[in-house]
C-alpha cells in the first residue's frame, strides 16, 4: 500500500471512484493472458519527438492562452478553460492525446525526477482533499503555466511560491524523447 501510495501521489489511502492509479512493479497475468514484451530498449510506449523546436512551439503556443478565462470543465481557448483542459488542449495541439483529468493525467507518459525536471514537463499537483487534483506545464526557471480558478485564468506561476512547491506531488514527461 505504501509503494502504491509513494507511486501515485496519494496522502491516504481513499480512492475516488474514476480515479486512476499507476502499479509499479511486475504484474500477474489474468486468465492465463501473457502480455507481449516491448522490443528490448525500448520503452514499449511511442512518444512523439521532443526536440528543443517542439518543446519551444508548444510554450509558446501556451503562452499565448495566457488570460484565457478558468471555466470548470472547460477545454477551448474560446469557452475557457480548467487545468486539465487546459493542458489536454495544449498537448492535443502537438499530437499528444490526454485525459481531461489531473488525476487520469497523472498515468501519462513516463515519471520524471524532480531534479530532471524540464520545459514541457507535465506538473501534477494536490492542492486540496486527497489525491491529484490539478495540472500545469512546466516553463522552465522554475515557472509554470496552467488555468487558475484562484487567479481566475491561464496564468505564468512560479515553483519558488511556497504554496505550490509544497503541493507539486508528480511529473509526467509526455513529449517523447525521440522514441
Amino acid at each position: 500500500v505504501v509503494t502504491l501510495k509513494q507511486a501515485n501521489g496519494l496522502r491516504s489511502d481513499l480512492i475516488k471512484p474514476g480515479q486512476v492509479l499507476s502499479i509499479p512493479g511486475k504484474g500477474v497475468p489474468v486468465g492465463g493472458v501473457q502480455p507481449t514484451a516491448p522490443k528490448p530498449g525500448t520503452s514499449g510506449v511511442k512518444l512523439p519527438s521532443r526536440s528543443g523546436d517542439l518543446v519551444r512551439e508548444l510554450l509558446d503556443y501556451a503562452w499565448s492562452l495566457r488570460g484565457v478565462r478558468y471555466r470548470w470543465a472547460g477545454e477551448s481557448p474560446a469557452t475557457g478553460f480548467d487545468c486539465s483542459g487546459f493542458t489536454k488542449h495544449v498537448f492535443g495541439r502537438f499530437g499528444v492525446s490526454l485525459p481531461h483529468s489531473a488525476a487520469a493525467q497523472s498515468g501519462c507518459g513516463i515519471p520524471v525526477a524532480r531534479d530532471e525536471l524540464a520545459p514541457g514537463d507535465l506538473l501534477l499537483f494536490h492542492t486540496y482533499g486527497s489525491g491529484i487534483d490539478h495540472a500545469a506545464i512546466y516553463c522552465g526557471e522554475g515557472r509554470f503555466i496552467h488555468a487558475s480558478s484562484r487567479g481566475g485564468c491561464v496564468r505564468v506561476d512560479s515553483l519558488a511560491e511556497n504554496y505550490w512547491d509544497t503541493r507539486l506531488v508528480g511529473i509526467r514527461r509526455v513529449l517523447g524523447t525521440g522514441g
